[in-house]
């Protein structure tokens, strides 16, 4: 018997619409990269015609799709239908991880390089899934920086307010901003940062210099978000 090739066959196609309709329109041709029997080949073949394959193939979309919905919330709302067409491409690429963090890193990953190609013209996303991978990373890697500066290339106010709306925004005023994540305290604080101050604590972050004299650094000092050593500058 061969028990784990009927399996990973059944699973294949649950997984993959696309496997599915090869399992569907051409049963030996998919079949034949799998160690079956000839019972077995026959009950896939005719697993392939049920309703059920279908069935169980949108449950398993569903429980992937759901941890994308829920950990990049606004990002979903922003893609809308798009959402599941990338997801698809993305699957279709991609093992599956029943861990919620890496299958939204992951996926997240993806959307960042279809960003880098042009292949995501939706206005707005470059942003918002920088700024919500930032937040996911903050609160479940461990080790990952409490403290991030992220940077807006249009009002984060009107963004945010509409999606955590569930609106899509329209013609958000452009300009440069920035946006504090602090989770040093166990909660989770976002607060407008001047450009100014924004860029010179990433740059103390990078490992640059400390310069008490510099009205900047000594701000960021009284704010705890840089603390001062004998070994050198620390993140806050």
């Amino acid at each position: 018997m061969s028990l784990s090739g009927f399996q990973l066959a059944l699973c294949d196609a649950i997984a993959s619409p696309v496997a599915a309709r090869r399992l569907r329109d051409d049963p030996d041709g998919f079949l034949d990269s799998y160690d079956l029997s000839d019972r077995e080949r026959r009950r896939l073949a005719s697993i392939a015609r049920q309703r059920g394959l279908q069935t169980s193939s949108a449950i398993y979309r569903l429980n992937r799709v759901t941890p994308l919905c829920e950990y990049l919330p606004m990002t979903a709302t922003l893609l809308g239908d798009d959402l599941v067409a990338h997801a698809e491409v993305y699957w279709a690429t991609h093992g599956t991880d029943l861990q919620f963090g890496p299958e939204v890193a992951g996926f997240g990953a993806f959307l960042t390089e279809r960003l880098r190609a042009g292949e995501l013209p939706t206005p707005y996303v470059a942003e918002i899934l920088a700024f919500e991978l930032a937040i996911n990373e903050i609160r479940f890697v461990p080790g990952a920086p409490s403290v991030r500066v992220l940077p807006f290339a249009h009002d984060p106010a009107a963004l945010l307010e509409s999606l955590a709306n569930g609106v899509l925004p329209v013609d958000v005023p452009a300009g440069e901003h920035y946006l504090l994540v602090d989770c040093r305290h166990g909660g989770l604080r976002v607060v407008p940062m001047e450009p100014t101050l924004a860029l010179r604590l990433v740059e103390l972050q990078d490992g640059a210099a400390i310069d008490l004299d510099r009205d900047g650094d000594a701000a960021l000092i009284e704010a705890g978000l840089v603390a001062v050593s004998e070994s050198g500058n620390l993140g806050g």
